[in-house]
Formats: structure tokens, C-alpha cells, sequence
């Protein structure tokens, strides 16, 4: 590392004190950015120190860019560059894209952002793409290949090029030029800098150094060891062992490009045009591209990702997707697709439906199932999980989605033993619930879902840190659903039209279990705008449109306060989706739902604390007229006339009656701030009134001042209209 870097860690205090600064602020910018190649393999820590420096004699430039565009004899020429020559920030902005094809990657990175950055500040502020072409038409495309491919890759563009003998570092360099020269076109183009036929179409393939390089790596590279790339030199002794080390960091930077090439091929299919795709096809488009294409995405181990890395796993989809479905709407399909049934066939997918989830044996199987499960799960994602395993006949599909979800419905509570359940470990449980999507992607399974979740077969569990005789006792849907809710929802949400007349079919029969499907539904449409106003809204919807199915939970002589209390529920997590039935009288569900809420507020059999909760959706209702208006006030003085004390204090302290009533006057205060009802003004005004001082007395003051101080503010801005 450069004792620049050091120096210009404080290059100073600051755009206000520093004007005598300007002139060298290019001369530390370059000698900082070609101290980056040291540090490659060194500490990250003095890496972040160099960036950290770069991004402050960045804010500099930028605040300076007017007289850095302008030449100044007292400038200093920073090395590198002729004595003579009239230095001015367009220099260094040319210099920086020679740099962006340096093979060590955090310096190319900066280079390319600075780049990007710099070049709106130059004389006549044009974009990035006009400046490139301004330049090319005066140098050539040769000479933007040349900063990209310079560093190496030109003279060298195979192994077979280089000169010494075999090291695995050489390897590693030669790795790293090829890496970088992706990297450049990859943010070129993906920046809308520059077209990808300006660089492919500028020469033949035999003669592009790129192309050929890429072709070696695919061919010799990509799916061998060190050994292959060991066969590639002409000189040196050959060795048949490598350290760990030394396989790690090979994999490491063979995967590393293999990643760069599968995002530059999305880009080129995306981006591209069919001439374009027709002079790849020798070079990139070839079979060894999609059986490699196709081990991302189904063996990526054999490939040599590493597996057991969290953000390997999680961002290795991320990249093949795309490239999927850009081969999925290119003339390759074909090619892709006999690929990938090489590595996943209907076979291996229907070997899934005989896992044992308790099985001992199944941990040992769990890498498997899991590859077979993520190389499905992104292939679904693209669009052709069907085509991929012969299912266009939509009977088969149906067959074997049946069989996966029930194999993990079976699965959880095997054998005729239903009265002492293993609990499932967290690997197993996640198998499970990715057999579970596996079967919601391959075909639709709600009706057959319904079906299972409202089971009441009866099973136990041992109660987790308690004795051994004692188990928690529940049905097997319930089980299943608690286990894998998230899945669950979403497929259910997925079929609304088929799932919710058989739930509400079902409410009389099974209400705890429709109760929790239903609220489990509406809380995970909640949680996301998107699926709350799509989804969501259909829900509420459906829910309403047989909104008289539910009588039985609180009318009729089967309806408990445990129905009751759950008929609130799902009616105040419905009004927090939609509440629109609660204002318009002419929604077709509206006289059913108002008529359940003022039943609720005026039954006798239900007790003050559990009709607080109605208290939580009475806001929504306070903005109607007329009768409807008057309706619901007299269910409001019913409510209170049965109740409420006559003297606030009638209740002994620490009372369960005392603790209701004053929970219950919070809660219509709330309402009242809330909606700033007259009607609820009045009705609280009427049991404050009721006695010399209210037990409540500071609360009801409060909530008055709050109306009256936003009560004066609509006056005052009205005022001012």
C-alpha cells in the first residue's frame, strides 16, 4: 500500500477550508487509485481506508469540477501522464476508463463508479453513452477494447498463451483478467453505456480475444477441477495433489466468472438482438453453456459453488432465474430443456412423495432433497416446471401434486400412533414445507387443501420441557396448518374462488378451525400493501358475499362467546382491509354486518369485556345518516344502560367489573378521538354527567381538549381559505 493512502486519509477539514487544495486533488485521486492493486490481497480494513479517501476527494472534485475543467499552470501533473500536457479533469476521466479494466477488483469497481460519476461534470454535461460515442468516434471501437481487455486477456486469452509453467497463482491472475473484462462489459451494458453489438460486431469471432477467452473457460474450465486447468499449460511438471486452499480458491474464482457469465448472457438475451445471438452462438450459446446452466441451477456443488454458504444459496437463484426465463423466450428453449432433464427428471421429482420425514435416514437424504426442491422452485419461477417434467397433461399434474401434499400431510404424523408425535427438527420441517410449495407449483390444491386443514382427527405432542406424560392435544389440520402457515396462506389466497365457499360451507360444523384459517388468511394479506390490496381485497370480498354462512356464531343456539368473540375478530381485521361496508348502505353485505354488530352490542349473554372488542370497529360505523344513525345509537344506549353504573364508583377498586367498565370507557373515548362522532360526544358526555366526578374524570377531559384544540384548526384553516 502506497504511504499516500495514508497521507490522504485527512486530505482536509473540509469544501470551506480548503481552496488551495484544488490542484492536487487529481494528483492524490490517481496515486490513491493505483495504490488499489496492493491491496487486493491485502487487509480489507486498509481497503475500506482507501474508499473512504476516494469518496471524499470525490466530493471535492464535484464541488471543484469548474476550474479542474480548466487547464492552471501551478497544477501539478501527477505521474504517469506527459510534463506538458495540459491536464485537465478530461484527462482523468479517460484515464479512469483505462483503469476499469484492471484485473484487481476493488479498484476496477472504483474506477468504473468514478467514471460514471465524473463524466456529467466535463464540458457540455452530456450523459455517459453520448461522451463514450463522442470518444469513439474519434479513437474507434479498437480503443475501448483495449481498456477493457488490455490488462492481459488480449495477448493471453487461454491458458494455453501464457509462457511460464503451471502455478495455481497464474491461474488464479489469468482467472481474474478474464473476470474483469466481464465485469466491464457487464456494467457497460447493463448501464446503457455502450450496445453490446458495438463490441461483439466490431470483429470477427476468431479474432475477438474476449470471446475466445470465454469459449476456453466454458469448454475447458467451468465444470473440471485443477487438474484441467493444470492440462492447459504446455510447460511444468504435473501434480495430482492441491491443497484445500488452494481448490477453494480456484472454485471460488471459477464460480465467481461463472456467475458474470450467466448475468452477461441474461443481459446479451435481454439487451440483444437475434444477429447478435446468432455470433454468440459459437462461443457462448453452445451445449457446455446450458449443461452449465443448467448444474447452477440443479447441482451447483458439482459446478463447485460452495453449498453450505447462506449467501451462495440465497443469491445464486437470484442470477439463474433471469437467465431462464430470457432462454425460455429465446430460439434455446429446446437446448435448455434437455439439459435440465438430464439433471432433474419426473423420476427424481416423484421420488420426493416416498420421503420419511421421521425416517433416521431422511437427514442423510436432506442435500438431495433440497437441491431437487431449489432446482424446482427456480424453474417453476421461470415458467416451465411443467415442460420440464412432461405434466402438459394436466392430469398428471394434478396426480402428483396430490401425492407431494399428501405425503407431507401423512408424513408429520405417520403410523396408527397418534397420541406421542416426535416434533419435526427445523431441517426436516423445511423439507417439508419446500415439498409443500413444490405441490402448490406443479398443480392447484386447495379444494383437496380445505379438505385436509378441516380434519379433526385428534393428535398430541409431548409438551416441550414438561413431563413425559404430558402432550398438547389438537387436530390434524390444525397441526399442519401450524406448521406450515406461510404456505398455507399463500396458496389459499392464491385460489380464493375455491377455498372460501367451502371454508364458509364448513363455519357451522368446524367454526374454531374456519375462524383460524380465516384470520390466518386476512393477517398475511395485511402485512404486505400489494397483496393487501389485490388479494386482500378479494378476501374481504368473498368473506362478505357470504357473510350470512357465519349466523351460527352468534345467533342460534349453537353460537358461544368464544364464536362471538371470534365473529368480532374477523370483523375488525375485514374493516382494516376494506371498511367500506360499514358507510355505504348500498353495499350488498352492508344490513347483514351492521345487523351483527348492533346484535352484538345489545346480547345480553355476552359480557362487557367481550363486547369491548366491538368497541374497536365503532369508528368505522359512526359515519353513517339517518336511520342507520339512529340505529346504532340505540344500540350504544342499550349497551350503556345495561352496564354502566349509575355513580362510576359503584364498582369496588381492583374489581373485575370496575377494571371492565373503565377498560370499556377508554375504549369509546378512543372511538370519539377517533372519529370526532357528535353521537359519540353525546353519549359520552351523558356518563360523564352522570356523577359529581367521574373515577375517569382526566381521561374524558383530555380526549375534549384534543377534539376542541383540532376542532379550532379546521376553523382557523378554513378561515384562511
Amino acid at each position: 500500500m502506497s504511504v499516500c493512502v495514508v497521507v490522504c486519509v485527512l486530505p482536509c477539514d473540509g469544501l470551506a477550508t480548503c481552496p488551495g487544495c484544488t490542484p492536487p486533488l487529481a494528483h492524490r485521486l490517481l496515486e490513491i487509485g493505483t495504490s488499489f492493486p496492493a491491496t487486493h490481497y491485502g487487509i480489507s480494513g486498509t481497503v475500506q481506508q482507501s474508499s473512504s479517501a476516494i469518496d471524499h476527494l470525490k466530493r471535492i472534485i464535484k464541488h471543484k469540477a469548474p476550474s479542474l475543467n480548466q487547464h492552471n499552470v501551478k497544477r501539478r501533473v501527477p505521474r504517469g501522464f506527459p510534463a506538458e500536457e495540459k491536464l485537465c479533469l478530461s484527462d482523468v476521466v479517460i484515464w479512469l476508463l483505462e483503469q476499469c479494466g484492471r484485473p484487481q477488483t476493488e479498484c476496477r469497481h472504483k474506477c468504473m463508479e468514478l467514471f460514471y460519476e465524473f463524466i456529467p461534470l466535463l464540458p457540455g454535461k452530456k450523459s455517459q453513452s453520448q461522451w463514450l460515442e463522442g470518444l469513439l468516434k474519434d479513437h474507434g471501437i479498437d480503443f475501448l477494447i483495449s481498456r477493457f481487455e488490455g490488462g492481459g486477456l488480449l495477448d493471453q486469452p487461454t491458458l494455453r498463451d501464457l509462457t511460464g509453467p503451471f502455478s495455481v497463482r497464474a491461474t488464479l491472475q489469468w482467472m481474474d483478467l478474464l473476470l474483469a473484462v466481464l465485469d466491464c462489459y457487464n456494467t457497460f451494458i447493463g448501464l446503457h453505456i455502450i450496445k453490446p453489438q458495438l463490441i461483439l460486431d466490431s470483429t470477427g469471432s476468431k479474432d475477438n480475444s474476449f470471446l475466445k477467452a470465454t469459449h476456453f473457460f466454458l469448454t475447458k474450465l467451468a465444470a473440471h477441477g485443477l487438474t484441467a486447468a493444470e492440462g492447459c499449460f504446455p510447460h511444468g511438471e504435473r501434480t495430482s495433489h492441491f491443497s484445500p486452499r488452494e481448490v477453494d480458491q480456484y472454485n471460488y474464482s471459477k464460480c465467481t466468472i461463472v456467475v458474470r457469465l450467466l448475468e452477461f448472457a441474461s443481459m446479451i438475451l435481454d439487451k440483444g438482438d437475434q444477429g447478435i445471438w446468432k455470433l454468440l452462438e459459437q462461443d457462448v450459446f453452445c451445449s457446455v453453456f446450458f449443461d452449465l446452466t443448467a448444474a447452477a441451477v440443479c447441482e451447483p456443488s458439482a459446478v463447485g459453488f460452495n453449498t453450505a454458504d447462506v449467501e451462495v444459496m440465497r443469491n445464486l437463484p437470484e442470477v439463474c432465474v433471469p437467465l431462464l426465463k430470457a432462454l425460455l423466450a429465446s430460439p434455446y428453449r429446446s437446448r435448455l430443456e434437455s439439459s435440465l432433464w438430464t439433471k432433474i427428471s419426473r423420476k427424481s421429482v416423484e421420488d420426493l412423495c416416498e420421503v420419511d420425514l421421521y425416517h433416521p435416514g431422511t437427514l442423510n437424504r436432506h442435500d438431495q432433497t433440497e437441491m431437487v426442491l431449489s432446482s424446482c422452485k427456480q424453474i417453476h419461477r421461470a415458467g416451465f416446471l411443467s415442460s420440464i417434467l412432461h405434466s402438459q397433461d394436466s392430469a398428471y399434474g394434478e396426480s402428483l401434486g396430490s401425492k407431494l401434499l399428501m405425503t407431507v400431510y401423512k408424513g408429520i404424523a405417520p403410523g396408527g400412533d397418534r397420541k406421542a408425535l416426535p416434533s419435526l427438527d427445523v431441517n426436516t420441517r423445511r423439507s417439508a414445507d419446500g415439498l409443500l410449495q413444490l405441490a402448490f407449483s406443479i398443480s392447484q390444491q386447495s379444494e383437496q387443501l380445505v379438505e385436509l386443514l378441516l380434519n379433526t382427527i385428534m393428535l398430541s405432542v409431548p409438551v416441550s420441557g414438561g413431563h413425559s406424560h404430558n402432550f398438547l392435544s389438537f387436530s390434524h389440520g390444525e397441526y399442519f396448518y401450524s406448521l406450515f402457515q406461510t404456505t398455507i396462506n399463500s396458496e389459499l389466497l392464491r385460489n380464493l374462488e375455491a377455498a372460501v365457499p367451502r371454508l364458509m360451507k364448513a363455519s357451522s360444523e368446524n367454526p374454531s378451525m374456519v375462524s383460524v384459517l380465516l384470520n390466518g388468511m386476512l393477517d398475511h394479506s395485511f402485512r404486505e400493501r400489494s397483496v393487501r390490496k389485490t388479494q386482500g381485497q378479494k378476501l374481504v370480498e368473498e368473506v362478505l358475499r357470504r357473510w350470512t354462512s357465519l349466523q351460527s356464531w352468534w345467533a342460534g343456539p349453537s353460537s358461544t362467546s368464544e364464536s362471538k368473540t371470534a365473529t368480532l375478530l374477523l370483523l375488525s381485521k375485514l374493516l382494516q382491509i376494506d371498511s367500506s361496508v360499514c358507510s355505504d348502505v348500498n353495499h350488498k353485505a352492508y344490513q347483514q354486518v351492521f345487523s351483527t354488530f348492533t346484535l352484538l352490542l345489545v346480547d345480553m349473554n355476552m359480557p362487557l369485556n367481550l363486547k369491548s372488542q366491538a368497541l374497536l370497529v365503532l369508528p368505522f360505523f359512526t359515519t353513517l345518516q339517518g336511520e342507520p344513525l339512529a340505529g346504532l345509537q340505540k344500540a350504544l344506549d342499550t349497551l350503556v344502560a345495561s352496564h354502566f353504573p349509575m355513580q362510576s364508583d359503584e364498582f369496588a377498586k381492583g374489581s373485575l367489573h370496575r377494571n371492565n367498565y373503565m377498560d370499556c370507557i377508554r375504549k369509546l373515548l378512543d372511538a370519539l378521538e377517533l372519529s370526532q362522532s357528535p353521537l359519540l360526544l353525546r353519549l359520552m358526555a351523558g356518563v360523564l354527567c352522570r356523577d359529581g366526578r367521574h373515577i375517569m374524570e382526566e381521561q374524558f377531559q383530555t380526549c375534549f381538549q384534543r377534539i376542541a384544540k383540532r376542532l379550532v384548526k379546521v376553523i382557523n384553516v378554513q378561515e384562511k381559505l
